[in-house]
């Protein structure tokens, strides 16, 4: 694979036009440097004060591992050339292999995912997009009850269906399976809690034939389709919320009840996701304000919306649907990226920078409506967001729903094979379609560990070839792995390494000037 040293990431080199790896250096990102520096006082302010009573553990394990990640003294392992006389060693520091806000994790998640749904689940048929968007107060029961997440994503899944089933009924396929895959995205570009859908639905329906499976390309969504689907939704939702006592039935007003029953083991983490979700600050000498934003203000912010906002774009009572994305069958390269990017990380890097005064500015990936193209944060404050995007453990943020579904029965024989193309001199994997229209299909076990090496994972997204020497070309092999903390420290001191290198605060340089 051929890049240009212009693109790498940090962690890759070029020398004589091969790309190897490197380890990169969390200490110099301004992420690590804000939570490392303020952390400790931050967490003592909240056992402090008298309304808060900390994090709960699973909180603050994942900014303990995000400090720790990247690092030598965690964990390492020794990869080595094979050839004696070479002598090449390669020293890989393990990850904190966390979902919340960690980039390199994040980063390593969403390419495994792109991977897994390209080449193992997702067919060769087209695929459709739909992001639904929910009304503010109930992003902020969906942040608390994760039970509630996963209803709403049924409804909207059998709005989906119904409207699919349809368009295959009235073109004579009477009993349609779909087919589709939820990523729970919980974040906003400006750091803040914003629970939605990205649901990527196959764009038509599987049918039964005497001949095996067949898949049905329904006639494509128009306006009229996307303007029904987000009013269903919005009814069906608004019902399950008067039922499980959210709304009041007659003014479909929040119930402050049930608002109060909602809270976290933590008052402090409640405090932080209440906060997060309407764009304020939870403690510190800015609690209860909006965060600052950089550019608001421009003239026609707080006009009425319309249905429809654009090509299958329509808006209803706070719900939100966007439907025209559309991946062509064999594009898949266009899907990859498309599951990239629902999959990514929470923070960007690149998105980060140093004020004048030591605050930290945050770059919207799109303006908002009313001008805002950034927010400026303390590293308080930042911390504060942070907490509130690490996810429940144990509670799943993807779903596979229809015949994609791990248990359906239709779902083996209409995966991606990956078989060993005999065509290949390289000997690599291929990924080929399965026949739609036969059932001869040899329904072999074609399941596989969605888990990628790290290795693998960085040769088939970075064309890096880890288990080739980048001194002499030959093979090289794992020797060792350690994870042993002070066994760490004594065989990188004995090599020159140091096990954590001190953080070294990035090259400040104002970007910004609060005052102007």
């Amino acid at each position: 694979m051929t890049r240009s040293a212009e693109i790498l990431s940090p962690t890759m080199a070029v020398t004589n036009d091969q790309i190897h790896y490197e380890p990169r250096r969390p200490q110099d990102s301004i992420l690590f440097h804000a939570v490392n520096d303020n952390l400790k006082d931050f967490l003592s302010s909240l056992e402090e004060d008298p309304d808060a009573r900390g994090f709960p553990d699973f909180v603050r394990r994942e900014f303990e591992k995000f400090l720790a990640c990247g690092f030598y003294e965690k964990g390492v392992t020794r990869i080595g050339c094979k050839d004696p006389g070479c002598g090449e060693d390669y020293w890989l520091p393990t990850s904190c292999k966390c979902r919340g806000f960690c980039p390199s994790c994040g980063g390593r998640r969403m390419n495994v995912f792109a991977i897994n749904l390209d080449e193992r689940v997702i067919p060769f048929v087209p695929v459709r997009q739909y992001v639904v968007s929910v009304p503010i107060p109930l992003r902020n029961w969906m942040v608390v009850n994760h039970e509630l997440t996963l209803q709403i994503n049924q409804i909207i899944i059998r709005a989906i269906r119904a409207v699919l089933r349809r368009k295959a009924r009235n073109e004579g396929v009477p009993d349609g399976i779909i087919g589709a895959v939820t990523f729970i995205q919980r974040f906003g570009s400006a750091l803040n809690l914003n629970p939605h859908f990205h649901i990527l639905c196959l764009d038509g329906v599987y049918e039964e034939t005497t001949a095996g499976f067949r898949f049905f390309e329904t006639q494509p969504l128009d306006d009229e389709d996307a303007s029904h689907l987000v009013e269903r939704i919005c009814r069906n939702v608004t019902m399950l919320l008067v039922k499980e006592g959210y709304l009041e039935e007659l003014s479909l007003e929040p119930d402050p009840d049930k608002e109060d029953s909602l809270n976290d083991d933590s008052t402090a983490l409640s405090s932080c996701k209440l906060a997060s979700v309407f764009n304020r600050v939870a403690f510190g000498v800015r609690r209860g304000l909006s965060v600052r934003r950089v550019g608001a203000g421009q003239f026609g912010y707080g006009q009425g919306e319309s249905r429809i906002t654009g090509r299958l774009c329509a808006q209803h009572a706070g719900f939100s649907l966007h439907a025209a994305t559309v991946i062509d069958d064999l594009d898949r390269e266009r899907l990859k990226n498309l599951v990239a990017y629902v999959t990514r990380p929470a923070v960007s890097l690149k998105r980060l920078s140093w004020t004048e005064t030591g605050d930290i500015k945050v770059t919207l990936k799109t303006p908002w409506s009313d001008g805002t193209s950034a927010i400026v944060l303390s590293p308080t404050e930042l911390i504060e967001k942070l907490a509130a995007l690490v996810p429940y453990p144990r509670k799943n943020l993807v779903i596979y729903s229809g015949c994609l579904a791990p248990n359906h029965s239709l779902r083996r024989f209409i995966v991606p094979l990956v078989i060993l193309d005999p065509q290949e001199d390289n000997g690599e994997d291929s990924v080929v379609p399965v026949a739609q229209d036969q059932d001869s299909i040899d329904p072999v076990e074609n399941e596989q560990d969605r888990y990628i090496p790290w290795a693998e994972l960085l040769k088939k997204t970075f064309g890096i070839d880890l288990f080739t020497c980048r001194k002499c070309g030959g093979p090289t092999i794992v020797k060792a792995f350690i994870t042993d903390p002070q066994e760490v420290k004594k065989i990188m001191n004995h090599f020159g390494i140091e096990p954590r290198p001190p953080p070294s605060r990035p090259n400040f340089e104002i970007v910004y000037d609060l005052a102007a």
